[in-house]
């Protein structure tokens, strides 16, 4: 009986022990010193010990950690510490608990417990946080790669930033030559924006950043260069891509609808035969109100010179089709206009070089084709 008390005695000597020694945790995250926005829950990680059954995690707003009753294991003030035991190696902490202030300076600590309790809070790490807004990122640097593009292709600008951007607290916007801002793409520290552009010549883009309030904290900019093709034709979808040139006509987003001149930067809407808007078959009256345009005559607005039809019925003048298809940002554009008669003297190739009467055909002289009658500067 008596080896049997001390063969007992010594296993739980042996308990003891291996609970005395049980590791402390080694924190992951958040690293030291890190600064917590907490306006969502922030998770506070630490290695899994081998051995603990649960870990015992500690806040509190004093380093040494006065305010916590290590013998009880409780808080002795729940406005400066709390206290959670959980079984997981993580804790979320809510981002309205009570004792978290903004721009408050807080410690915290892990304790691991196994089958008996186990206090390891003199020789645990300790960890700072503080909880404030973030400070925000300056922009490094930008780029517009390439530097010179042909008309119709893409280009792909960057934004370098010195430190990571919390998306809970700043957005980062772009405008292309004062155009409307747009959301730059990415995350942590680099951010990008491609871009198809519809205007020739050097462009200038700015980027900013923003604050919740909306209010610009950095901003850093620079241009690039969009020259014409030389030669020959382009073929352009309905929303304004640049497509091949076995691309069929239609009325989908990716079908084509409009032809650019690549040697004078004129777009052109191309006619259908759907019966559409834009059907070859409509016929309208001109009509110009705008007195700065017209060299004064309106023109008129519907039926009262001849006898016009297209698809609106009831107002089929060239002003009304003008607005309606500026509205639907026909090829991706939305300023569209009629033609002078020196754009419309470019839809005809002469091979003598003579330009001659448009809409006859003459000798040397052939309209390319009769469905190019509506255009736009590019």
């Amino acid at each position: 009986m008596k080896k049997l008390f001390l063969i007992m005695g010594l296993m739980f000597a042996f308990n003891g022990l291996a609970e005395a020694q049980l590791a402390s945790p080694t924190l992951l995250t958040p690293t030291d010193a890190a600064n917590l926005p907490l306006k969502k829950a922030a998770k506070f990680t630490w290695q899994k010990v081998t051995g603990a059954s649960k870990y015992r995690v500690i806040f509190s707003n004093d380093k040494s950690f006065a305010n916590y009753d290590a013998n009880k294991f409780k808080c002795l003030n729940a406005k400066t510490c709390f206290m959670y035991t959980v079984a997981s190696p993580s804790y979320n902490v809510a981002a309205t608990h009570a004792m978290l202030k903004v721009n408050g300076d807080y410690f915290w600590q892990v304790q691991s417990v196994g089958k008996k309790v186990v206090d390891n809070s003199k020789t645990g790490e300790i960890r700072s946080f503080s909880v404030g807004t973030p400070l925000p990122p300056a922009i490094q640097s930008v780029s517009a790669n390439p530097q010179q593009i042909t008309l119709g292709s893409s280009i792909t600008i960057k934004a370098t930033l010195d430190r990571a951007l919390a998306i809970d607290f700043y957005t980062i916007k772009i405008s292309i030559d004062g155009g409307e801002s747009q959301t730059m793409t990415g995350s942590g520290t680099d951010f990008s924006f491609n871009y198809t552009p519809t205007d020739i010549g050097e462009q200038q883009f700015q980027i900013d950043i923003f604050d919740a309030k909306g209010e610009i904290v950095d901003s850093n900019g620079d241009s690039f260069t969009v020259i014409a093709k030389t030669t020959g034709y382009s073929k352009i979808a309905n929303n304004g891509s640049t497509l091949s040139d076995s691309a069929k006509l239609g009325a989908n987003p990716t079908d084509w609808a409009c032809t650019q001149d690549n040697k004078t930067g004129l777009m052109w809407e191309v006619k259908t035969t759907d019966g559409g808007l834009r059907d070859l078959n409509w016929q309208y009256t001109w009509y110009e109100p705008d007195a700065n345009k017209n060299f004064g005559f309106e023109g008129y607005t519907d039926v009262t010179s001849g006898m016009p039809n297209c698809s609106t019925k009831d107002n089929c003048n060239t002003y009304a089709f003008t607005n309606i298809v500026n509205k639907q940002a026909l090829c991706g554009v939305s300023d569209w206009r009629l033609p002078t008669n020196e754009e419309l003297r470019g839809l005809v190739y002469c091979s003598d070089g003579k330009t001659k009467t448009l809409g006859k055909e003459e000798d040397g002289c052939v309209i390319v084709s009769k469905t190019l009658i509506f255009s736009n500067i590019c």
